[in-house]
């Protein structure tokens, strides 16, 4: 039992996010993100954001001067949702996540995947 206090000691440090503010990509015309992807802090929302609000990562998909795109960055909001909107550059959907980096799906999708496998590992070798 000792042995699985540790493996969980592990994974919270290795997936515990600090830091004040949420950590998003950033990039305009970006239809998939790597590791050259340039990874913003987003600021806390303006006072004149709900009480609740909280820093956001966004994603739009839409169509610029006739274009499809895909625009990634910061925002604000109360909760996780996508919606349709208009915005000087991009008109189209907008989603908003509460969780570093998560304006790109396959991220989330590593990230488990990489938790499991160094879980095995750890259980592995501390069994």
């Amino acid at each position: 039992m000792r042995n699985f206090g540790i493996v969980c000691a592990i994974l919270a440090v290795v997936f515990t996010t600090t830091g004040n503010g949420i950590k998003c990509y950033s990039c305009f015309d970006c239809d998939t993100v790597d590791s050259s992807t340039p990874i913003t802090t987003c600021a806390e929302p303006p006072q004149t954001a709900p009480s609740n609000a909280k820093g956001a990562c966004s994603k739009g998909t839409g169509k610029v001067n006739g274009v499809q795109t895909i625009a990634r960055g910061c925002g604000w909001s109360t909760a996780e949702f996508c919606q349709q909107e208009t915005h000087v550059f991009l008109s189209g959907e907008y989603c908003y996540c509460n969780k570093d980096l998560c304006n790109e799906a396959s991220i989330v999708k590593l990230n488990v995947v990489l938790m499991i496998f160094l879980t095995g590992i750890l259980a592995k070798i501390y069994a």
